[in-house]
C-alpha cells in the first residue's frame, strides 16, 4: 500500500505529465530538487554532529 507522501507525488507528476510536461523534464527536476534536499539535510546534520562533538 502506498503511503500519502508517495500517492501525492504520484498524483502530482501524473498532473503535470496530462498538462504536457516532458517526462524527461520533469525527472531532470525532480532529480535536482531531491538532490538539493538531501544536500541540505546531511549538511545540517553533519554540522549538528560537529557542534555536539
Amino acid at each position: 500500500m502506498k503511503n500519502t507522501f508517495e500517492r501525492d507525488l504520484e498524483n502530482l507528476i501524473e498532473k503535470y505529465l496530462a498538462n504536457g510536461a516532458d517526462a524527461a523534464d520533469l525527472v531532470e527536476v525532480l532529480t535536482r530538487q531531491t538532490n538539493l534536499v538531501i544536500g541540505r539535510h546531511n549538511l545540517e546534520f553533519e554540522l549538528d554532529r560537529a557542534v555536539g562533538q
